[in-house]
């Protein structure tokens, strides 16, 4: 029942009490004399397993903090450049066969300087030559 382990910088030793619910105060008296100096200990009876983290006042669920944070990217908005690709993935997404045609063919064809839904005006148009759109300056 008792078990012991060495360490470089120290030895760790595990006893059995010989009277059991037993709590030690010292081990050692004034005088310098070993002896066992102790008073009876009460069990508790109703052990509480501590909330992660246990020095925490603010009880949290952290359980559930991955939820609470997929929620909060979700209701994030998008600003700029993320706003405007938010933006073409809706109308691609809800469009027709013919729309995401129109869309892939006019802004691959035109080197990204056009986007057009409209497949029977696309269609017809040749944007890597003649109806090629100048690039903005800058």
């Amino acid at each position: 029942m008792c078990t012991y382990t060495c360490g470089l910088k120290k030895i760790e030793i595990k006893l059995k009490k010989a009277i059991e619910n037993f709590n030690w105060i010292t081990l050692e008296s004034p005088t310098g004399q070993i002896t066992g100096v102790g008073v009876p200990m009460a069990m508790p009876t109703n052990t509480k397993v501590p909330d992660y983290p246990s020095s925490s006042k603010n009880k949290k669920n952290w359980d559930n903090i991955d939820t609470v944070c997929e929620k909060e990217l979700k209701a994030e908005k998008p600003e700029g450049d993320g706003a405007l690709n938010d933006l073409f993935k809706q109308i691609y997404g809800r469009a027709d066969e013919a729309t995401r045609r129109a869309m892939i063919k006019s802004y691959q064809t035109s080197g990204g300087t056009v986007l057009s839904t409209n497949w029977d005006e696309v269609h017809s148009k040749d944007y890597e030559g003649k109806d090629r759109p100048e690039a903005p300056a800058g």
